[in-house]
């Protein structure tokens, strides 16, 4: 049976995909001069400093203990730990399951049972119950999707925070430099009024900074 505000889907592929990763010990990629760590999956990066919204989310659950907070693309969970630590009850969701057993791996025992981990690609493989959260984090995931995934993933965030619930959503743009090479392709099609400039499809034609 599914209780109010559980997570269904494909928790149970996620221990099965994770089994034999419990035994040992999960180490993550070294971080690099400026403190980002890469993705086993080679999905972006995860940062190791939090900026203002992500520190706005821990104050968030700092101040009100036992809020019920999902962090979407969770990668290692650095976030989501900080989150535990602070006194949230944490589902943390990354479409790598070795991720999220070595977010696992690092929470206190005492923390645990505060803890759900939901392995799984947004928006097509997560779904949870309405009005589930009372807050959503999710940091540098979205500019990963088209527009139609991110309309999708979008409506889901919506209909599972409850009501006065807040989303705190950060994303990449072109202009921070990772695709430099891009910004005069992003200007000319916001001139031309397309629905999503900012869509990349081929990284390789451009030079990559990070």
């Amino acid at each position: 049976m599914i209780q109010e505000g559980s997570v269904y889907g494909r928790e149970s592929s996620f221990h099965e995909q994770a089994e034999g990763l419990a035994a040992m010990t999960l180490l993550c990629p070294l971080p690099d001069e400026n403190g980002w760590v890469s993705t086993l999956n080679d999905r972006g990066y995860m940062s190791l400093s939090f900026d203002p919204y992500t520190q706005e989310f821990l104050q968030l659950c700092q101040g009100q203990p036992g809020l019920a907070v999902l962090e979407a693309g969770a990668a290692y969970g650095h976030a989501s730990l900080a989150a535990l630590k602070a006194g949230a009850k944490v589902t943390a969701n990354d479409m790598d399951p070795r991720h999220l057993a070595f977010l696992e791996q690092r929470t206190p025992l005492p923390l645990r049972p505060n803890l759900k981990l939901c392995p799984g690609e947004l928006p097509q493989d997560v779904d949870c119950l309405p009005e589930s959260y009372d807050a959503i984090l999710c940091a540098r995931m979205l500019h990963f999707l088209t527009g139609e995934q991110l309309k999708r993933c979008l409506e889901k965030f919506y209909s599972w925070l409850k009501t006065g619930g807040r989303a705190f959503l950060i994303a990449e743009t072109p202009y921070l430099g990772c695709y430099a090479d891009f910004i005069p392709v992003y200007e000319e099609r916001k001139r031309q009024g397309r629905t999503w400039p900012g869509l990349l499809e081929d990284t390789t034609a451009f030079r990559k900074i990070r």
